[in-house]
């Protein structure tokens, strides 16, 4: 008999074709790691108990219930960072973890959603209006293209300068008691939260296309994203002795700390990243400031 017609071959394709029997709706032992199940979560690896076979409509309702929880999540966490920045902080030191987003994929997320929307209003290219209008075009294509690189590699630039402010606020902030690595979580919050505070005056920037416009509200948003990070390193200081001028200070300190650290760092990435054109840039803009200075007269002889 060929094997291949037999009664047997169809129920052999079949059962290799099937799917294991996994029985979602009462299991009694965790699905991930075979743990006995007591309650509604594992005891060991925490995945709940209540799990069920994916579909598609499971799948498109994770996507929301994920990042828009009202008590969990993206939104969340920067919606406590912005209302309470010391308490959220220090209650995430302090273990309550499960809620919040992790810092570092937080700043990254925050940051390269705000250099996305600074790319395609061409933030870069608004900010050049800022400049002398008679610049030459080598110096200002020169400065389009290192905004550009900067906008693009923003999220990294904040993440390599973070250990150094980390640092910084460890010695300003030492009251708090915080180690290296706690105070490294609480500048990524605090970034990514101050860069949030970035992308919701990036409409702002754009509508203010003129130079002296852009300017202003340049300077309104470094205003504003100094005075959040001062109130919030202030916060964490909250559980200190220290009177409300004191944690402001020290607050005040840490931020301009972090503005200068974050700002000299982007000018040397601008400048290493396009030298080239920087360097020809300059020396066409010194050649032409050099032709605009009134020429002396020639010296005379003097008389006999």
């Amino acid at each position: 008999m060929d094997l291949a017609t037999s009664p047997t071959a169809g129920t052999v394709a079949a059962t290799e074709a099937a799917p294991p029997a996994v029985s979602h709706a009462h299991p009694m032992a965790c699905l991930n790691c075979d743990t006995p199940l007591t309650d509604k979560f594992c005891p060991h690896c925490g995945q709940s108990a209540a799990t069920h076979r994916l579909s598609m409509g499971h799948l498109l309702h994770e996507i929301p219930h994920t990042i828009w929880h009202v008590d969990k999540g993206i939104f969340y966490t920067l919606r406590e960072l912005l209302l309470r920045p010391g308490a959220t902080i220090l209650g995430y030191l302090q273990g309550q973890r499960a809620r919040h987003f992790a810092p570092i994929s937080l700043l990254l997320l925050v940051t390269g959603v705000t250099s996305f929307v600074a790319a395609k209003l061409h933030i870069g290219e608004l900010a050049q209006t800022a400049l002398d209008p008679n610049t030459v075009a080598e110096l200002r294509e020169a400065n389009v293209h290192a905004s550009e690189w900067v906008m693009r590699y923003m999220g990294w630039l904040y993440v390599a300068a973070a250990p150094f402010i980390a640092l910084f606020a460890r010695r300003v902030l030492r009251r708090n008691g915080l180690n290296l690595a706690e105070n490294l979580v609480a500048v990524l919050y605090v970034t990514a939260a101050g860069n949030l505070l970035s992308l919701l005056l990036m409409p702002a920037y754009y509508w203010a296309r003129t130079g002296p416009s852009y300017a202003a509200m340049s300077l309104a948003g470094s205003v504003v994203f100094t005075l959040y990070q001062t109130w919030a390193y202030g916060q964490l200081l909250l559980a200190t002795p220290l009177s409300r001028w004191g944690r402001w200070w020290r607050g005040l300190v840490t931020a301009l700390a972090t503005y200068g650290l974050v700002l000299g760092g982007t000018l040397v990435v601008m400048f290493a990243s396009n030298w080239g054109a920087y360097k020809k840039g300059f020396q066409k803009e010194v050649e032409r400031q050099r032709a605009l200075l009134p020429k002396s007269a020639p010296a005379t002889a003097p008389r006999p």
